[in-house]
Formats: structure tokens, C-alpha cells, sequence
């Protein structure tokens, strides 16, 4: 196994022993794995690490303990602010992004690309974990903002009849962010309009760049449809 793939190996499994820990205690936990408390805690904390063959024995019955999505799909909704919200799983559990990010990536795998594309907020949290992993560069984009010599496009939502299409909105992407031709992978956190999904597709386009997938934590239910139309390869961990 190479050496980025032992990394993500060994944050995966420890996003998802301390998502256990949580949702279970320390003491059920242990006896469920049956492994005492006090190697368990040095596990969650990063003070002992288990082989990756003892890695792949427990990741299986980790999942079955507890189910990460289902437990983001609530980490979202409930937190500092009204969800769905990558803010609400970042103040409460961070670990739990980690875990959500990795998988994105691997919905993604076998797509070539050079470059990461997101927007400033949740988004660029999860593009840059899937970017450090990835060891690709990466560059956000940024709301209701004036960029000298960058390219803007308005925010219009893919589903026409929410309302307010807040039209007036926009995002800019620096001018030299994308080059022509380049591999994009477009990342966001919650898509619940749709609005940042196609504004960066445009940025991307407009630049040059080629748009190769598409990645998100959460998708609204409104706009599933469309947006699988409108990107054919888009991949995503929730319905919300």
C-alpha cells in the first residue's frame, strides 16, 4: 500500500473509531471490539496505531456499530446554526468531515484531474482534505466578492420554483485560478440549490478548464434530478 493510501487508511479509520466512541461510550465500545478501554483510547487519540491488517478487521465492524451517514446526515441539521450545514458537523464533529471527505474521494476515483475548484466556506474544508490526499492543488472561489482581473458569474438556482432565485448573488474565480485545458474536480458541501454547482461549472468553463466530476456531502431532494442532468457525473453521500 503506498504511502498516501496508508495515511487516508489510518484517518478514516480514525474518524470513524471516534465517531464510535461518541455515539456508543468508550466501555461499549470496548466491549463490542472486545479491546480493552485503555488501547481503544490511545487508538481514538493517535497515541497507538493499530496495523493496517488490524485496521481491516475492525473498519467492517466499526461500520456496522455505528453508520456514518446517518449520523452526518444529523450532524448537519443540528448544530450552531439552522442546517443542513457543514458548519454544524465542523463545530460539534469534526472527525466526521474527515470521514465524509475521504468517501467523496473515493466516489470520484479513476477521474484524472489536476486541480480542485470549490467555494469559500464548508466546501473548501472538504476540497482541501480531498486535495492534501490527493496531493492536488487546489483553489476556491468566492461569494458577493470583487476579484481585480477575476471572472464572475451570477448564482442562479437549478431549481426554478423555490422562489427568490437570488439572482443578485454571484462568484468570482481568480482569472488565473484554472488553466486551459485542465482536469477539474468540483467540490461543495451541502447543494441545496444548486446555484454554487453550476456557477463554478460556468467559472471552470469560461477559463478553459474541463470539468471531469463533481462532488458533494448532500444534494436536496428538489434538486437531484436536474443537477444529474446538468452534471452527468456528479457523486454525492446524501439526499437531504
Amino acid at each position: 500500500m503506498s504511502e498516501p493510501n496508508m495515511m487516508e487508511t489510518k484517518m478514516l479509520f480514525n474518524a470513524v473509531l471516534r465517531l464510535a466512541k461518541d455515539e456508543l461510550g468508550l466501555s461499549r465500545l470496548s466491549q463490542e471490539l472486545g479491546i480493552d478501554m485503555p488501547t481503544l483510547s490511545k487508538y481514538s487519540t493517535g497515541k497507538l496505531h493499530p496495523s493496517l491488517k488490524r485496521i481491516g478487521e475492525l473498519m467492517p465492524r466499526l461500520v456496522k456499530l455505528v453508520d456514518p451517514r446517518r449520523v452526518l446526515e444529523r450532524s448537519l441539521r443540528n448544530g450552531v446554526v439552522d442546517g443542513p450545514e457543514l458548519n454544524n458537523v465542523l463545530a460539534t464533529r469534526p472527525y466526521l468531515a474527515v470521514w465524509a471527505a475521504i468517501e467523496v474521494k473515493r466516489s470520484l476515483s479513476g477521474i484524472e484531474y489536476s486541480k480542485v475548484v470549490t467555494i469559500e466556506g464548508g466546501g473548501a474544508v472538504i476540497a482541501g482534505i480531498i486535495s492534501v490526499l490527493e496531493g492536488r492543488k487546489m483553489v476556491y472561489a468566492l461569494r458577493n466578492t470583487y476579484i481585480k482581473h477575476g471572472v464572475t458569474e451570477p448564482c442562479t438556482p437549478l431549481y426554478k420554483e423555490r422562489g427568490d432565485p437570488k439572482t443578485r448573488a454571484y462568484i468570482t474565480l481568480p482569472r488565473r485560478a484554472v488553466s486551459r485545458g485542465e482536469g477539474v474536480l468540483i467540490i461543495d458541501d451541502v447543494s441545496w440549490t444548486g446555484c454554487t454547482l453550476s456557477s463554478l461549472k460556468r467559472l471552470v468553463t469560461d477559463l478553459g478548464g474541463d470539468v471531469r466530476g463533481v462532488g458533494v456531502l448532500a444534494i436536496s431532494s428538489e434538486i437531484l434530478d436536474r443537477a444529474l442532468e446538468e452534471f452527468p457525473n456528479l457523486k454525492y453521500l446524501l439526499v437531504i
